[in-house]
């Protein structure tokens, strides 16, 4: 599997050099907690919490999210990519794996071949996974985003 480099990618979904402006970045586990980092060496502004942001849309009393693939597709990502503030045209998303855990394995599927083939936000999308949740995304979709070259790896030693 060959990635890119954090950098790099980030720097093209900033300067829409990618017409599908999402990729993905694998953390090692030494570097999870430390996206402020990540988005500091990437050129990127603050990272913004996608597990944050979806829990903070649950109405009061509701014990369930009800979240699926397409929700967070369309009222998170969505408003993200096309929200006036944090200022930068490629944002860093961190615990997407949070709310991935949530799904089903086939709505996972759904959700990385969707942004993979047919999602085009308006704003870069750079979205942290942890490298050892291969059950969150799985060694096939690693595999299609790094063909398309829109996968980025940190190394476990912090080489870029």
């Amino acid at each position: 599997m060959a990635a890119c480099d954090p950098s790099e990618l980030a720097r093209r979904l900033r300067d829409g050099l990618i017409i599908r402006r999402s990729g993905v970045l694998l953390l090692p586990q030494t570097w999870l907690g430390r996206e402020d980092e990540v988005a500091t060496r990437c050129g990127l502004g603050p990272p913004l919490d996608l597990s944050i942001r979806v829990l903070a849309s649950v109405p009061e009393g509701w014990t369930r999210l009800g979240l699926d693939w397409r929700g967070l597709v369309r009222d998170h990502l969505d408003a993200i990519a096309t929200a006036e503030a944090p200022p930068g045209r490629c944002l860093l998303i961190t615990n997407v794996d949070v709310l991935l855990a949530a799904l089903r394995d086939e709505e996972r599927r759904q959700f990385w071949r969707h942004l993979r083939q047919t999602y085009k936000p308006a704003r870069g999308l750079l979205l942290c996974v942890p490298a050892l949740a291969t059950y969150l995304f799985p060694p096939d979709e690693r595999e299609a985003w790094a063909a398309v070259e829109r996968l980025a790896v940190i190394e476990g030693d912090g080489r870029w």
